[in-house]
């Protein structure tokens, strides 16, 4: 239940940008935020038996707004407002990398190749969703502009406790929840 409310929460971070006529890769706005994360707060009200809870929606905004990109949270709201109750929504978890994403992962799998394996490597540099890790969809929907700021924490022959220290600085500064 908690993993599918931080997915719904993503989700919604994801999809509020939509809308203003800037680059489609743009964060989500507060209002885009405000509205996509009521859709999704309401979604899961309804499907517990709930009321609508406004705790929920303002968690949402926090994780989306200025951080999630506009082209993948709408999409991924629309889809998740329509998923009977029960439904899993990793079938709204659509998004593809920028090129943005994509140098960050090169870079990712370059420094921490050397001190991490198997999904633990998945899980800290993969950028697209995948069936057996988590933190993909969650970097993909992260602005290009955040993207880069990790990638700033991963340059040739850094070590991985450098690397940490870099990107736990960038994670807090922006309120990411990433592996």
């Amino acid at each position: 239940m908690r993993a599918q409310l931080g997915a719904l929460l993503l989700v919604g971070a994801v999809l509020a940008g939509c809308g203003d006529g800037g680059d489609p890769t743009d964060p989500v706005d507060a209002d885009t935020a405000h509205a996509g994360c009521t859709t999704l707060c309401q979604q899961r009200a309804d499907c517990a038996g709930t009321e609508l809870s406004a705790s929920c929606v303002s968690e949402c905004e926090t994780s989306v707004a200025g951080v999630i990109r506009s082209d993948v949270f709408d999409p991924v709201t629309a889809c998740f407002a329509t998923l009977a109750c029960g439904t899993d929504g990793d079938v709204c978890q659509v998004c593809t990398p920028t090129e943005a994403h994509v140098r960050f992962e090169a870079a990712c799998r370059a420094v921490y190749g050397a001190c991490l394996t198997g999904i633990d490597l998945e899980d800290r540099c993969l950028v697209v969703p995948g069936p057996t890790t988590e933190g993909g969809f969650a970097k993909c929907a992260i602005t290009p502009a955040i993207i880069d700021e990790l990638t700033a924490c991963v340059p040739a022959g850094a070590t991985c406790e450098a690397a940490d220290a870099c990107r736990l600085a960038v994670v807090r500064a922006h309120n990411l929840d990433l592996r």
